[in-house]
């Protein structure tokens, strides 16, 4: 991880230029940690200022002191320490060039403000200790705190960050980091300039609509109360028998009466007419 972020800074991708980096060592225990990158980005050109933050208070009295004992360089290449580190058979002291490079507080990081502006944020091996919720949290706060383009590194064995904290997963040859993206490059919008309305007779499109045909309407039905008596119906005219004038009464002829024949109509009877005999 260490030489990840030194790639990181020497390609330019972490820090801002003719700026000075900050660097935060969050959980640094006694300062080993907080140190070692003092050391390893003391050569940045504008600079660098490295906080070691730990809630234990003994802790970060001893990190202040610098001295250490030989042990805790157990695995270390002797020859990147010798530029930094006094070191005897018992003891190793930082140097003061690389001690005032480096604040110590005591910070508790569920409660109390977080440094702001941050670079590079290390905290390994420190939220395994954590539940889900409160890693969650620290989380959300550590990207609060990290500048645009900034980075945060976390132990092999420490939960991942959420999906609800917009960080973007890299990887460094072999390590893996968490990066804050990068500001939204904002544009200028040029000012939107105000139109009137139109007036009431010129509303877009009404010139060349077709105007809706109106229907006469349909005559309203006359409506009646429940308690009022229907209107009487008036008869018609075509309901009525009428009698012409003009029209004599026709006879009226009895069934028991034998039909006269008409003088006109029925021939004379002869005489010599003939008779059936039995």
């Amino acid at each position: 991880q260490f030489r990840a972020l030194m790639s990181l800074v020497l390609n330019g991708s972490v820090g801002v230029p003719d700026r000075r980096l900050s660097v935060w060592s969050a959980g640094c225990s006694t300062g080993e940690e907080a140190y070692s990158l003092a050391a390893l980005l003391a050569a940045y050109p504008s600079g660098v200022r490295v906080l070691g933050t730990d809630v234990s208070g003994r802790a970060i009295e001893r990190a202040k002191q610098g001295r250490y004992r030989y042990w805790s360089l157990r695995g270390v290449d002797p020859v990147s320490t010798t530029s930094w580190l006094d070191i005897d058979s018992v003891n190793a002291e930082v140097r003061s060039p690389i001690r005032n490079l480096v604040d110590f507080k005591v910070q508790n990081l569920m409660l109390g403000p977080y440094p702001e502006d941050v670079d590079i944020i290390f905290c390994r091996n420190v939220l395994l200790y954590f539940r889900e919720d409160m890693a969650a949290t620290v989380f959300q706060r550590f990207y609060d705190a990290l500048r645009p383009s900034g980075v945060l590194f976390i132990g092999y064995v420490d939960p991942m960050p959420s999906a609800e904290t917009p960080f973007l997963e890299c990887h460094e040859g072999s390590a893996r980091y968490y990066r804050k993206p990068a500001a939204p490059t904002q544009v200028a919008v040029p000012a939107v300039r105000t139109i009137p309305p139109p007036p009431p007779d010129e509303i877009l499109g009404a010139a060349s609509l077709p105007l809706a045909p109106r229907f006469p309407l349909a005559p309203r039905l006359p409506s009646f109360r429940r308690s009022d008596p229907p209107p009487k119906r008036l008869a018609r005219t075509s309901d009525v028998p009428t009698k012409s004038p003009s029209t004599p009464p026709s006879p009226r002829i009895s069934p028991s009466a034998p039909m006269a024949a008409s003088a006109s109509n029925s021939a004379p009877m002869s005489s010599t007419s003939s008779t059936i005999r039995c």
